[in-house]
Formats: C-alpha cells, sequence, structure tokens
C-alpha cells in the first residue's frame, strides 16, 4: 500500500497536484501491477505486467481520484484494503483501523 501511495502522490506532485483517477493512470509511477494486489487475496489473479491490468485484479479501493494533494487531504483516507482494513492516507502513511480485519472481504 505504501508503493502505491508513494506513486499516487509523485503523479499529483506532477500533474498539477491532483491525485490520480484511478490505477491504470499511474502506471508510469508504478514498476509493476503486481503490487495492486494484496499478499493475501484469494479471489483475485497477480498481474505480472500491466497487459494483464483489469481492475476485477485489484484488492485496493481507490478513493482519492481529483482531490487536490494539499493539507485538507494530508489525513483523508484514499486507499483502503478491504481484506485487512488498513488504509492509506493522503500524506502517504498507512495505517491500521481499530478492530483490525476488513469490512467486506469479497467485494465485486
Amino acid at each position: 500500500m505504501k508503493q502505491i501511495l508513494l506513486a499516487s502522490r509523485i503523479w499529483a506532485t506532477d500533474n498539477q497536484d491532483v491525485f490520480l483517477s484511478n490505477f491504470l493512470t499511474m502506471s508510469n509511477e508504478l514498476s509493476s501491477p503486481t503490487i495492486l494486489t494484496c499478499p493475501s487475496e484469494t479471489t483475485r489473479t497477480r498481474m505480472t505486467n500491466w497487459s494483464q491490468f483489469s481492475p476485477n485484479n485489484v484488492t485496493y479501493i481507490y478513493s482519492g481520484g481529483g482531490l487536490k494533494e494539499d493539507l485538507s487531504t494530508m489525513q483523508k483516507v484514499i486507499l483502503t484494503c478491504p481484506i485487512h482494513g488498513h488504509v492509506g492516507l493522503g500524506d502517504g502513511s498507512v495505517q491500521q483501523r481499530a478492530g483490525g480485519g476488513g469490512r467486506n472481504r469479497n467485494r465485486p
């Protein structure tokens, strides 16, 4: 998750400080789409290259699309792991929410 957040922030820095709208948009910032699938994922196929990219194989929920990278977004959740309940904030940090596990392991 930390690598995804870092890529998102780098992309924003290069694009008028606005977070990207989707994962495919940041393909130039990520070395591989492999990290878009949680290591604990059991229902999605781990992608090994960008030609295999499909939103159906991405574990994480990204909610930073279009947000301005500024002080107001630094503590906003922009990335969530539905398996573990971890969240990534606009400042690039990853935190575990109280209670541990995610809410919905089998989201579509």
